[in-house]
């Protein structure tokens, strides 16, 4: 058990580091996941990190999802934090897919890009250019995080996303534009701290020029120097900043080509005496692809440390990660760890923690604040005023909206093949939502995110209407499939896209929303965004056509040949 003034704020950061072992010195500069599972919510070793004092906890979908309230997990939470005085209990909420409390008990809060394009548009707008839904989001996301007992958010990301298919950052970030990044990020680093919240930055020096995905590999990134200016703007107002797996010959002139940023002794000199940041460095985690590729877990750790990483994050809580709290701790008092920069490390993550601890969640304040009723007001709310059109609706001479006279093919993703998404409550689809508006649907086709475009039918009736759900805009190769048989049709085809990362080219023109991602809440805003242009006559019936396109395919591979499933 930690030494008790880690709850008095007035308490000498350096008597409390001195009554710390030396493997409890090294735990404190571990951030670990719970390796829990079905029948335990904590592995034995993340059950020991906790005893001996670890720096903090992650926490991921598996760890909260069996858990039925919001009550449940702060008293799971509220246990955690008894156990170990100052713990961290820290999070990837980001919004959108990267949602790790689930919004049957935790509000659903719209992805960081989706807010970004609704404040873009604002300039617009009769009111004026306005940061007012970043902020709303923001104060939602750490008012309900710090009462649940969650004192430390893995965001915002503060990433510039250039790549167009950036297949690891893309609607994870703000927007493709500098100033957005920058004028939503800077709202959101405030109202987190007003919530007494420690925000994380991330991923320094950036990300958003990326190609390949950090999780699997380690990609070779040149960002451009308004990318790196607008983390150079934000961190100052950030309390620790994660640094990026990826590497930068530009900024590591003479480190080898295999050494990420989160390794670099030349990237944290950049940070700290260029940037000026004085806050708490953290790696990303240290179980991804770019990482054990080329280092061992003991590897990784001493590099990330001599580099001056102040803390280590590991999604795990295994023997790996027991070994690198024994290797350290080791390298600490044989003298081969530079023991003043290791004690600086310290004392920015005590003096932070003394600055910034809350209260105990309370289950009972949990149980009434987190009412089904008021979280679902919330998220509807973000949804529908983070639903952008980027062009206009299509109309006729007059200027009024052209009614489709028949039925319209509905095409989206199928969420039970995207991880993030299948543990939805409600699993209705965008095609069922527009049916109960009464928009009359004739087709609905529902596609596998992770397998290539099948076209469904090679020939579809003049005057017919497409509405195309995105996903994944880094899919190239499924993208040009669907772009080809789009244009069998040639202009007779409305379309209306909806996605979620990159709009489709190629094609011919039509309206264009930005929802930025693919929950509940957001579903429902759309359906009603779409229903009074979709079907202001309602005078088509919805024939309860549904088709699995693969499965069909499958039995029969010319079950598609003739126009059998039109259902005019």
């Amino acid at each position: 058990m930690l030494y008790a003034c880690f709850m008095t704020s007035q308490a000498p950061i350096d008597a409390l580091i001195d009554s710390l072992t030396p493997q409890q010195q090294i735990a404190q500069r571990l951030i670990v996941g719970t390796g829990g599972g079905d029948e335990a919510p904590l592995s034995p070793t993340a059950q020991h990190f906790l005893t001996l004092g670890v720096g903090g906890l992650i926490l991921f979908r598996n760890d909260v999802e069996p858990f039925a309230t919001a009550a449940e997990c702060a008293t799971w939470i509220k246990g955690l934090r008894e156990q170990c005085l100052g713990l961290w209990v820290s999070v990837d909420q980001e919004g959108g897919f990267i949602e790790r409390l689930p919004s049957r008990w935790f509000p659903s809060i719209p992805s960081p890009r989706a807010i970004g394009e609704a404040v873009r548009a604002s300039a617009s707008s009769q009111r004026g250019y306005s940061t007012d839904v970043a902020a709303e989001a923001a104060d939602w996301l750490g008012f309900y995080l710090e009462r649940l007992g969650i004192g430390m958010i893995m965001a915002p990301t503060l990433d510039v996303n250039t790549e167009a298919t950036n297949p690891v950052i893309g609607v994870r970030s703000y927007s493709d534009d500098a100033e957005t990044v920058v004028n939503c990020a800077t709202v959101a680093l405030e109202r987190f701290k007003a919530r007494n919240l420690i925000a994380v930055g991330k991923h320094a020096p950036g990300h958003g020029s990326s190609t390949l995905d950090s999780h699997a590999t380690l990609p070779t990134l040149h960002p451009t120097a308004e990318e790196l200016g607008v983390f150079q703007r934000l961190a100052p107002q950030c309390q620790a900043l994660m640094m990026a797996h990826a590497h930068y010959p530009n900024l590591q002139a003479g480190e080898a080509l295999s050494l990420p940023a989160t390794l670099s002794p030349s990237v944290r000199s950049l940070i700290r005496n260029e940037w000026g940041f004085e806050g708490v460095l953290i790696t990303d985690d240290l179980c991804m692809g770019a990482i054990t590729q080329a280092y061992s877990a003991i590897e990784s750790a001493r590099q990330a440390v001599t580099a001056g990483m102040d803390i280590l994050l590991y999604r795990d809580a295994g023997p790996d990660q027991w070994t690198v709290l024994e290797a350290l701790t080791d390298d600490l008092t044989s003298g081969r760890m530079d023991a003043t920069a290791h004690r600086e490390s310290l004392r920015r993550i005590l003096t932070l923690k003394q600055s910034t601890q809350s209260a105990l969640p309370n289950p009972t304040t949990v149980a009434q604040l987190f009412n089904p009723a008021s979280l679902a007001a919330i998220s509807d709310s973000l949804a529908d005023r983070t639903l952008t059109v980027q062009t206009p609706w299509p109309s006729n001479e007059s200027g009024e909206a052209i009614a489709n006279k028949g039925s319209w093919w509905v095409i989206e993703p199928d969420r039970s093949n995207i991880p993030q998404y299948a543990n939805e409550a409600d699993t209705a689809t965008l095609a069922q939502h527009l049916m109960d508006a009464g928009v009359p649907v004739g087709h609905s086709v529902t596609y596998n995110v992770t397998a290539p475009w099948k076209s469904p039918i090679d020939c579809l009736p003049e005057n017919t209407a497409i509405l195309w759900v995105s996903h994944a805009p880094h899919d190239a190769g499924f993208r040009e499939n669907f772009v080809a048989w789009l244009n069998l049709f040639g202009p007779s085809v409305t379309i209306i896209q909806v996605d979620a990362g990159l709009p489709l080219t190629g094609v011919a023109p039509g309206t264009h929303l930005y929802s930025g991602t693919y929950r509940t809440p957001n579903i429902a805003a759309l359906a009603q965004r779409l229903a009074p242009w979709m079907a202001p006559e309602k005078d088509s019936v919805w024939t309860g056509e549904t088709f699995d396109w693969e499965s069909i395919l499958a039995a029969d591979p010319h079950a598609l040949d003739d126009d059998a499933t039109s259902s005019d």
